[in-house]
């Protein structure tokens, strides 16, 4: 049972160590200019594709519902 607890210790410890890797990263990748070039656009082009083709998909289903529905 101990061995267990210190196992769960040790994996949070390098957890941590691992978070603090990515954190700095993520704030040094954001603070160049390169990322909101690049990479903001992209992820901003994502959202609005994901967004239309909901509005698109959404009452495409509800039509196509209705016409099997209809069928009955």
């Amino acid at each position: 049972m101990e061995s267990f607890k210190e196992t769960i210790i040790e994996f949070f410890k390098n957890f941590t160590k691992e978070f603090d890797i990515l954190i700095g990263l993520i704030s040094f990748v954001g603070g160049s200019l390169n990322f909101w070039i690049w990479i903001a656009p992209i992820m901003i082009w994502a959202i609005v594709v994901g967004i239309i083709s909901a509005a698109v998909m959404i009452p495409l289903c509800e039509f196509i519902a209705q016409l099997f529905y209809r069928k009955k």
